[in-house]
C-alpha cells in the first residue's frame, strides 16, 4: 500500500470515529434519511464502486457530511476522482 493510499483510508477511518464519537449509528442514520446502511458503511469505507448512480451518491455524501458536522468537500472530491478514473468518458 503507497502512501497515497494510506492517506485515503485513514480519511476514511476517520469518518467512522466522527460518527462514532457523536453516538451516531448506521441504522439511526440509514432510518432517518432514507439512505442504505450498506451506501453509508461504503462512504464510510470509501468503497464508491458499492454506491449507486452519482447524482444519488453525491446527495448521500452532503447529508452525511452534514450529520457528521463536516466539510462534504473532501469527500466528494475523492469521489469525483473515483468517477473520472473508472466511468467511460
Amino acid at each position: 500500500m503507497d502512501k497515497t493510499e494510506l492517506q485515503r483510508d485513514e480519511f476514511f477511518q476517520e469518518l467512522k470515529r466522527i460518527r462514532e464519537s457523536k453516538g451516531l449509528r448506521l441504522e439511526d442514520i440509514a432510518q432517518r434519511y432514507k439512505i442504505r446502511p450498506s451506501f453509508l458503511e461504503s462512504i464510510e469505507s470509501g468503497s464508491f464502486e458499492d454506491l449507486p448512480e452519482p447524482v444519488y451518491t453525491k446527495t448521500f455524501i452532503k447529508t452525511y457530511a452534514g450529520l457528521l458536522g463536516i466539510d462534504a468537500g473532501p469527500i466528494l472530491e475523492q469521489y469525483v476522482n473515483y468517477i473520472e478514473k473508472t466511468m467511460p468518458s
